[in-house]
C-alpha cells in the first residue's frame, strides 16, 4: 500500500513538473512551443502511419480483406507530412474557420435579438449587443488570425499553469486530510 502511494506521489510530481513547464512555455514562448507541438504531432503521425503501412505489407493473412492498415497508415502519413510542411498555414486556416463560425453564430443571434424586439421583449438589446460582440470578435479572428493564435496560446498556457498549481495544492491537501483521517 505504501509503495503504491509513493509511486503515485512520484507520478504526480513528474506530471505536475511537465505540465508546469509546458504551460509556462506556452505562456512565454507561444510561437516556438506551438511550432514544436505541431512538429512533434506531425512526426508522431508520420511514424505511426509508416508502422501501419508496414503492418499491411508484412502481415500475411486470409482475413486481410477487412483490413484498413494501409488506408489508415497513408492517411496518417500524409496528414503528418502536411502538418509539418504547412505548419504556419494550418493554424491560420483553423482560426479563420473558427472566426467565420463565430461570425455566423453572431448573425444568427442578431436575428434572435430582432425577433425578441418584434415580440416586445424589453431586454432585447442585451442579445443584440452580445451578437454584435460575437460578430466583431469573429471578424477580428478572420482579419488577424496570427495575433489571436498567440493570445489564445498564451491563455491556454496560463490556464495549464493555474490548473497544475490547483492540482498540486488539492493533492497535498487531500493527502494531509486522508492521513489525518486514518490516524484518528
Amino acid at each position: 500500500m505504501e509503495r503504491t502511494a509513493m509511486k503515485d506521489r512520484w507520478n504526480m510530481w513528474v506530471v505536475a513538473a511537465i505540465s508546469l513547464i509546458f504551460g509556462l512555455a506556452l505562456l512565454f514562448y507561444p510561437g516556438i512551443t506551438r511550432g514544436a507541438v505541431i512538429s512533434f504531432s506531425g512526426i508522431a503521425l508520420i511514424v505511426v502511419g509508416l508502422i501501419q503501412c508496414l503492418r499491411y505489407v508484412l502481415r500475411k493473412s486470409p482475413y486481410r480483406a477487412h483490413d484498413w492498415d494501409l488506408g489508415v497508415g497513408l492517411t496518417m502519413l500524409s496528414t503528418g507530412i502536411l502538418m509539418i510542411v504547412f505548419m504556419d498555414v494550418l493554424l491560420d486556416v483553423i482560426f479563420i474557420a473558427l472566426g467565420i463560425a463565430i461570425c455566423v453564430g453572431g448573425i444568427a443571434k442578431l436575428q434572435a435579438a430582432f425577433n425578441l424586439r418584434r415580440v416586445l421583449y424589453r431586454g432585447w438589446f442585451i442579445p443584440l449587443l452580445l451578437a454584435a460582440l460575437s460578430i466583431v470578435l469573429g471578424a477580428l479572428i478572420v482579419i488577424r488570425p496570427a495575433a489571436i493564435v498567440d493570445v489564445l496560446t498564451q491563455f491556454i498556457g496560463a490556464s495549464i499553469v493555474v490548473e497544475t498549481v490547483q492540482d498540486v495544492v488539492s493533492y497535498l491537501h487531500y493527502n494531509r486530510v486522508i492521513r489525518t483521517y486514518y490516524v484518528d
